[in-house]
Order: C-alpha cells, then sequence, then structure tokens
C-alpha cells in the first residue's frame, strides 16, 4: 500500500470538538493534508465559551497533559507508518499536549496556538522543529519571561501576533483575522516546506 503524503494531528482545546476544530480541520484539508481530530472527551462532550472554567477544570480533573499526551502519542505510532509526514497541531490546552509530544515520538513538526501551559514544561526540547503561535499579552502569566526561555532552543520558531488569546477561531470575539490569516501564511510556509 501506497503510503499517503501527510497527516495533521489536530488537538482540541478545553471546548472539546466544536465549530472551531472542524472549521480548522477544513483549513488544513484546503492545504491538502489528511487531518485527525482525536476527541480526548468522551462522545460528544463539549462545552460553550462561556462554560471556560468549567471546561478546564473537566480537562484537568478528567483528562490531563500526561493523559491526553499519551493518547496522542499512541495515535502517531498507529498513524506514522500509512503516511510520509506526521505533523501535530494544537490549540490552548491542545498546544501544550503537541509540546509534551514533542520530544516523545518522531513526529515532522508541531504548530502550537497560545500553549499557555507550555510555562510549565519549559525543560522540553522538541526533536521536531515547533512553530509557537502566541499573542503579544496573556492574561494570566508573563508572555516575555516565557518566550525568553523558549528563544535559546534550538528547532523553536516564535511568532507574536498583536491580538489576544483566541485570535485563530473566528467564532471567539478575540479572533482576529489578520492574526489569523498571517498564522496560516506561516504554517502554510512551514508544512509545505517540510514536504518539499
Amino acid at each position: 500500500m501506497d503510503k499517503q503524503k501527510r497527516l495533521i494531528i489536530l488537538i482540541h482545546e478545553i471546548y472539546g470538538i466544536n465549530p472551531h476544530m472542524e472549521f480548522i480541520t477544513q483549513s488544513f484539508h484546503h492545504l491538502g493534508f489528511d487531518v485527525l481530530c482525536p476527541n480526548l472527551y468522551p462522545v460528544d462532550k463539549r462545552f460553550s465559551y462561556d462554560q471556560e472554567q468549567e471546561a478546564y477544570d473537566y480537562f484537568i480533573n478528567n483528562i490531563g497533559f500526561s493523559n491526553a499526551a499519551h493518547i496522542i502519542q499512541v495515535l502517531i505510532k498507529e498513524n506514522k507508518e500509512n503516511y510520509q509526514q506526521v505533523f501535530l497541531t494544537g490549540f490552548s490546552i491542545g498546544a501544550t499536549v503537541a509540546w509534551l509530544c514533542s520530544d516523545k515520538v518522531p513526529v515532522d513538526g508541531i504548530v502550537c496556538f497560545y500553549g499557555s501551559r507550555i510555562r510549565d514544561y519549559i525543560q522540553i526540547v522538541p526533536r521536531c522543529p515547533a512553530l509557537l503561535l502566541f499573542p503579544s499579552e496573556e492574561k494570566s502569566f508573563d508572555i516575555q519571561a516565557l518566550l525568553k526561555k523558549l528563544n535559546r532552543k534550538e528547532k523553536v520558531y516564535i511568532q507574536l501576533f498583536d491580538a489576544n488569546h483566541g485570535f485563530a477561531n473566528p467564532y471567539s470575539s478575540e479572533f482576529c483575522k489578520k492574526s489569523f490569516d498571517e498564522s496560516f501564511r506561516l504554517i502554510s510556509s512551514m508544512l509545505l516546506k517540510s514536504g518539499s
């Protein structure tokens, strides 16, 4: 059987698989990628945006970063032999999960949208190119202090956007089309260049 060319494993944020994840899946399909977006939650479990704290608590208390990373690592191993390249893309907690996987299993690159909890796993050194996309400010921590630590790592590429957490989500009040378009230009460049 011929290997398919490229797969993106898309890791959802605390709200579960929602229209935002479906939109991102279609955006990557348009770039020519197969996309898997595994549900880290029980079937049909999702939260609305006004349930942010409840969704975060549910993830932390019922799933957790280590368990989520294990699920994604298993998925990578199951699919690696069928694809020439496998990439991870994650949003918020999903970005931190992608970061946790970046030094454990062989993937061809990771893209992390506003992975604020990466700050708790700063010791990780990715084995693949890692594109980290952050807003210029985060309300819960000092983004500049994190960037100073991350900038010392090889294979880590950071882009700040003059926008807020959620800038790449067209269903969020924080959506910024300019930042979203620019982020997808960067992603396209990274992913498509990796395939040449």
